[in-house]
């Protein structure tokens, strides 16, 4: 059940990095017009200012974001599809 998890997870995680790499791509080949802003405009979500803690000796930041945009989510939904196609 655990690698199950990790699995989903995984694939979920690769499709997401698919998309953004080719949503770069558009970002490089598609002219400027409702097109390609409708691909790349992304959502942010997460911590934009860092959390930080300071110590005296040591200093911990942490900051996390993602953006989530059209072709990452299709990347995502293809990486289901080929989890689901391959059980």
């Amino acid at each position: 059940m655990k690698k199950n998890i990790v699995k989903v997870i995984g694939i979920l995680i690769i499709g997401a990095i698919v998309g953004s790499v080719i949503s770069e791509l558009f970002a490089l080949i598609l002219p400027a017009g409702v097109v390609k802003e409708f691909f790349l405009a992304s959502i942010p979500i997460g911590i934009e200012d860092p959390f930080s803690i300071h110590l005296h000796f040591i200093d911990f930041s942490f900051s996390l974001m993602l953006r989530i945009n059209v072709v990452g989510l299709i990347g995502m939904a293809f990486g289901y599809y080929l989890l689901k196609f391959t059980r």
